[in-house]
């Protein structure tokens, strides 16, 4: 299919709402693995190139998910928005920009639910890996840093063409501490990558480290490539060192790792007044939709309605249930 909006491997969403992993494109139809049946569908591709179709794989692995919830009119709404926020922070699977403040909120809940032990199971696996991120994040954020000097350095000499003493100037100044960054950043990757996912499957945690060991290997490519620029730059590189450089540090930003997405951070906003409550939504996003077969967003949105339920229930926070008030005239 010409300019199909998806690839094998990928996840869709059809119009009728199924979600589905593509298998194979072929001329007159396309393969997909329907996940919630376990089974093979074939879909013409003319209906698929008429239809509006959701890359749920695009532009990132991670997915956006709402929670409805209502309360009673009596409620506080500050301290249900808070509780709401919170429950959400908590849970590790749900993406949170402020990594420092996850660990503390997970070792309180740690702390909180001792007897709980397959829940606590799950939390002492995740929170090594987390602070491995965090010391990931550090070593990113710092060469990004260094990019964005060392860009700025070659655009203030680079007027009219570097020569050589310059040059030699600029990478004494600044190459020892840069090659050294990006060997702090790639470590720290692997380390990270050490520590697999621990609800992922096996063959899921096995891709995943080979997605990310590419990644990070392109990341002392692209600094081989940089380096050798600025070592023995053509004539042609010579005015686009420093675009060059801003090039590798985008990529860092975007590519390689993002380090920080605040408006990705849950949030809670009041939807409408209801009929019999106040009715809020919780917006939240998965941290990586493909792994647990798929099942991932589904786990997640139940964890999350049984622990709401629960701290409502110990706070006294009413879900009411509709009703309706009949008057009865007598003529």
């Amino acid at each position: 299919m010409a300019d199909a909006p998806f690839a094998p491997g990928e996840v869709i969403m059809l119009p009728d709402g199924k979600v589905c992993r593509v298998e194979r494109i072929g001329l007159r139809a396309t393969q997909l693995y329907y996940i919630d049946d376990h089974a093979i569908i074939y879909v013409p591709n003319k209906e698929l190139a008429n239809a509006a179709i959701i890359n749920i794989f695009k532009p990132s692995y991670d997915l956006k998910a709402t929670l409805e919830i209502g309360v009673a009119y009596a409620s506080d709404i500050q301290q249900v928005s808070s509780v709401l926020l919170e429950i959400a922070q908590e849970h590790p699977n749900v993406l949170m920009s402020d990594l420092p403040r996850r660990v503390q909120l997970l070792e309180a809940c740690l702390a909180r639910n001792a007897a709980q032990q397959e829940r606590c199971a799950t939390l002492q696996a995740v929170l090594p890996k987390l602070r491995h991120e965090i010391a990931l994040h550090t070593h990113i954020e710092a060469l990004e840093a260094k990019l964005t000097e060392l860009a700025s350095a070659l655009r203030a000499n680079e007027h009219g063409g570097l020569n050589g003493k310059e040059l030699t100037t600029l990478r004494a100044a600044h190459l020892p501490a840069m090659a050294q960054t990006v060997q702090n950043t790639h470590t720290a990757m692997q380390t990270w990558l050490a520590l697999p996912d621990p609800q992922a499957l096996p063959d899921e945690a096995a891709n995943d480290r080979q997605r990310w060991g590419e990644i990070n290997e392109r990341l002392n490519d692209k600094w081989a490539g940089l380096e050798k620029a600025l070592t023995k730059p053509s004539a042609d590189q010579e005015m686009q060192l420093d675009s060059q450089t801003l090039q590798l540090r985008d990529w860092l930003v975007t590519n390689y790792k993002a380090t920080r997405e605040p408006w990705k951070d849950p949030h809670v906003i009041i939807k409408a007044f209801g009929a019999s409550s106040i009715d809020l939504q919780l917006k939240y996003f998965v941290d990586d939709v493909r792994l647990e077969h798929f099942e991932r967003p589904r786990r997640i949105a139940t964890e999350l309605m049984i622990e709401i339920h629960e701290r409502f229930k110990a706070l006294n926070i009413e879900i009411p249930f509709q009703q309706h008030d009949i008057w009865v005239r007598k003529s």
